[in-house]
C-alpha cells in the first residue's frame, strides 16, 4: 500500500467546486502503516500511445484546465484516499444512481489527479461494456482492443491496456462494445480478470468505471470484487429515494461516500 501512503503525505486539501463530497461517522476508518500487502510488484509492458484526437480539454483535467476544476479534483482525490485508509485494498468501483450523472468524468478527473499527486501508475478500467465513452473522453479510435476483448475473445490483457503519453495513467477501455452478454460482469471470467489486473498492478490503485447502479442489472454483481466504491449524485435529478437504494447496497462495498455532481452552488 506504498501508493497510498505517498499520495496522503504529497495531497493537500482544499475548498471544493463544482461539487460537495459528503460523508458519514460510519464511513470513516483508520489506517495503519503496516497494512501493506508485502507483495513485489508485477511489471508488465504496457503499449503507449498519444491520442490520435486531442483530449477533450473541457472534460478531462489538463494543463489548460480552470484552476477551480483542478482544486476540486485534487480536494476530491485527497479525501478519497484518506478514506480508503484501513480498506487493505487498492481497488476502488466509481458509480451512480442513474446515467448521465458524471460517473465517468468523475473516474476520470480523479484517475488524473491521484496519477499527479503520486507520480506513479493510477490504472482506470472502463466497464459499461453496453455504452463504451472511454474513447471519447480520452481521444482514443474507437476500435481499441479492451475489456470486452479480453473476456469474449480471449485477447492477451497486456495487449488491451493503454498508457497515455506523457501520464502516469494506464486505461483498459471497455473495447467492443457487448450487447449479447448483459451478465458479463457477473461472470467467472470478470472475477479472474479482477484478481489478475489486481495482481499485476498490486502497488496501484485500481480504478473501475461501472455503470448506474438502478437503470440496469450490471453494476451490483461486480461490486464484490472491490474494496471501496464512491456514488456520484447528480444534484436536481436523483431522488432521496434514488440515493437512500444506492447507499443501501454500497455500504456492503466499501462506500467511502458520495460526489454531489453538477451542483450548482459552490462550497
Amino acid at each position: 500500500m506504498d501508493w497510498l501512503q505517498k499520495a496522503l503525505d504529497k495531497s493537500k486539501e482544499s475548498d471544493t467546486a463544482n461539487f460537495e463530497f459528503k460523508t458519514s461517522s460510519s464511513m470513516k476508518n483508520t489506517y495503519s502503516s503496516e497494512n501493506t500487502s508485502g507483495q513485489a510488484e508485477t511489471r508488465i509492458a504496457v503499449r503507449e500511445i498519444t491520442p490520435p484526437n486531442p483530449l477533450n480539454e473541457k472534460l478531462i483535467l489538463t494543463k489548460q484546465s480552470d484552476t477551480h476544476s483542478v482544486t476540486a479534483y485534487n480536494f476530491l482525490s485527497a479525501k478519497t484516499l484518506s478514506m480508503m485508509k484501513g480498506k487493505n485494498s487498492n481497488t476502488l468501483a466509481i458509480t451512480s444512481p442513474t446515467s448521465r450523472a458524471g460517473t465517468t468524468l468523475t473516474a476520470a478527473n480523479l484517475a488524473t489527479s491521484i496519477s499527479r499527486s503520486l507520480h506513479d501508475t493510477v490504472v482506470l478500467v472502463e466497464l459499461d461494456l453496453r455504452k463504451p465513452v472511454f474513447y471519447h473522453y480520452f481521444g482514443l479510435e474507437n476500435r481499441e482492443k479492451g475489456l470486452s476483448d479480453h473476456l469474449i475473445d480471449n485477447a492477451e490483457l497486456k495487449d488491451t491496456l493503454i498508457k497515455m503519453s506523457g501520464t502516469d495513467l494506464v486505461l483498459l477501455t471497455a473495447g467492443t462494445t457487448l450487447e449479447q452478454h448483459p451478465n458479463i460482469l457477473a461472470s467467472p471470467q470478470i472475477r479472474q480478470f479482477v484478481r489478475d489486473i489486481s495482481a499485476l498492478y498490486s502497488d496501484h490503485l485500481i480504478i473501475f468505471d461501472l455503470p448506474a447502479l438502478l437503470d440496469t442489472d450490471d453494476a451490483l454483481p461486480f461490486l464484490q470484487n472491490v474494496g471501496a466504491s464512491l456514488l456520484v449524485v447528480e444534484e436536481g435529478i436523483n431522488t432521496s429515494e434514488h440515493i437512500n437504494q444506492c447507499t443501501d447496497i454500497l455500504k456492503n462495498h466499501g462506500l467511502l461516500g458520495a460526489v454531489l455532481n453538477k451542483s450548482k452552488s459552490i462550497s
